[in-house]
């Protein structure tokens, strides 16, 4: 009698939690007056499933149909707001001067790294951590970098020629993946990963990078997936989930190097030797040594767990995004061989036939190679909502007054593909880009591809040095065409795993030579 008056009990106050909580998030909520499907003012279950769905990775597309029935504000969960307004991002991603904004902290803890610059969510924590970062991106340590991404074009060049004469053809993104993350492990670590010279481990990184974007859709849905991941043998995660194997072992192998790293320092200092990062990126552990001399990083900043959390960020993000920028530029160009292509081709000609590694400074100067990367740019924008939390500041959008700490977002592909800005947007035309488009300031305002404000990303110096080299050199030394292509399968985003992702059907962008070239 006793345990069924307790079972009554326990469950009318569970329902009346539920209908309580109803009430309170339709009719009582700072944000009950806002405009949207009253299931999203009910529960964030409402984004699960069209994230979750087959194929995946789809409230982008639910967003944009919820602003044309509600408008360009809409309630999208009972904690947050989203606006479709491209105006209106400089008063949401702005900088430290301008304001404080905080990182929503499901949006912060997605990516399994809540300890580093991507996944930190209070502002002035961030703020630290990126300090500490810095100088190792600045614009004069692209510079010296440089000549590294030339070794490794020269790798990539090679496997290319490998592959075509084996296969036929190439597949690009896997490749570029390999470019991106030889280059920038080599650059931070100092010591190179190898997988340009090994087709097999090339493989094997690309389907571990391919699982982290997967699994994108459940940790923004449930923040706790990785850190479990990370808490279960490798071996036992094999058989639970493989994708989930490959992301715990990433953080695994980062964490030993980050550990004798610390280890290293420690013992450098205790000898009087110099154990400090002297601006000279591709030295041993160079991003370790680089946050543990910084002198605004407190002592628990510099454990070993902490800073791999960076170690994973850059490895993953800088390899991920330019590998997909590059994609997208080198489709483009040979899929527009009448426009584009002829004129690239002469122009990048006329510096690299003369000096064989022309500095990024000199690439800089040719105005289509320019245009050529910004719109690549503008086409691979990521594909996910920057949401932000200004604590302690009240955000209008024309007569609707959000409250100090509510959660409001914004997609950037949104704005790059805005067609008042972009016209035609889904049209691949470099000349937006150039002096002679009387609308290029507006263009350029409104260019948001490295983000926005006091979270832009911190290696957009490195990244412009990867993509001018890169396209460069593949154009002047092979002529290529397109091998069993198609856009709507290969290149169009279709899902969003923070970076876009074509259909689960794809092919790749493949590649074969149209003439013999050296």
């Amino acid at each position: 009698m006793a345990n069924s008056t307790a079972l009554v009990l326990i469950s009318s106050a569970a329902l009346l939690y539920f209908v309580g909580t109803l009430i309170y998030r339709l009719y009582l909520h700072p944000l009950a007056k806002f405009p949207g499907p009253k299931i999203a003012a009910i529960t964030g279950w409402y984004e699960t499933y069209h994230d979750l769905k087959n194929p995946g990775g789809q409230f982008m597309y639910k967003l944009h149909k919820l602003h044309s029935i509600y408008g360009p504000i809409v309630r999208i969960s009972p904690a947050e707001i989203h606006i479709s307004d491209s105006a209106w991002v400089d008063t949401l991603l702005v900088s430290s001067s301008q304001g404080v904004r905080d990182k929503y902290v499901p949006a912060a803890n997605q990516a399994g790294t809540p300890k580093g610059v991507f996944g930190t969510a209070l502002h002035n924590t961030h703020r630290r951590r990126r300090a500490a970062l810095s100088p190792l991106f600045s614009r004069s340590c692209a510079v010296r970098a440089e000549g590294l991404i030339y070794d490794k074009i020269d790798l990539l060049l090679k496997r290319l020629d490998i592959q075509i004469a084996r296969d036929g053809y190439a597949e690009l993104r896997t490749l570029f993946i390999c470019l991106a993350t030889d280059v920038v492990y080599q650059y931070c670590l100092g010591h190179s990963f190898e997988l340009l010279d090994d087709e097999v481990k090339g493989k094997e990184w690309h389907d571990s990078i391919r699982a982290l974007a997967k699994i994108i859709p459940y940790t923004r849905q449930f923040n706790w997936i990785i850190p479990l991941s990370q808490k279960i043998p490798v071996s036992f995660m094999r058989m639970v989930s493989l994708n989930m194997a490959r992301v715990a072992a990433m953080h695994h192998d980062m964490e030993a190097q980050a550990s004798q790293a610390v280890e290293e320092y420690e013992q450098d200092e205790k000898n009087g030797l110099d154990s400090s990062f002297n601006g000279n990126p591709k030295e041993r552990f160079a991003l370790f040594r680089a946050l543990l001399q910084h002198a605004g990083l407190p002592p628990h900043e510099k454990r070993f767990d902490r800073i791999s959390h960076e170690a994973v960020t850059l490895l993953a993000a800088g390899g991920e995004t330019t590998a997909s920028v590059l994609t997208t530029a080198i489709y483009f160009i040979i899929a527009n061989k009448q426009n584009v292509l002829p004129r690239l081709q002469e122009e990048v000609d006329s510096v690299m036939s003369g000096v064989s590694r022309p500095s990024v400074a000199d690439l800089e100067r040719l105005p289509w190679l320019t245009a050529v990367i910004k719109e690549a740019l503008r086409i691979s924008t990521i594909t996910a909502r920057l949401t932000r939390v200004a604590p302690d500041e009240v955000l209008q959008y024309k007569d609707w007054v959000m409250p100090a700490g509510t959660a409001v977002s914004m997609t950037l592909r949104e704005i790059s593909f805005d067609p008042e800005i972009f016209p035609s947007p889904m049209m691949f035309q470099p000349e937006r880009w150039l002096p002679s488009n009387p609308n290029l300031d507006r263009c350029n305002r409104y260019s948001v591809a490295f983000s926005r404000g006091s979270r832009m990303c911190i290696g957009i110096n490195f990244a412009h040095a990867e993509l001018y080299i890169a396209i460069a050199t593949l154009i002047h030394r092979r002529r290529f065409e397109l091998y069993d292509t198609i856009r709507e399968r290969d290149v169009d985003f279709t899902r969003d795993f923070f970076v876009g992702e074509t259909s689960a059907a794809t092919k790749g962008v493949r590649v074969n030579y149209a003439m013999s070239s050296g």
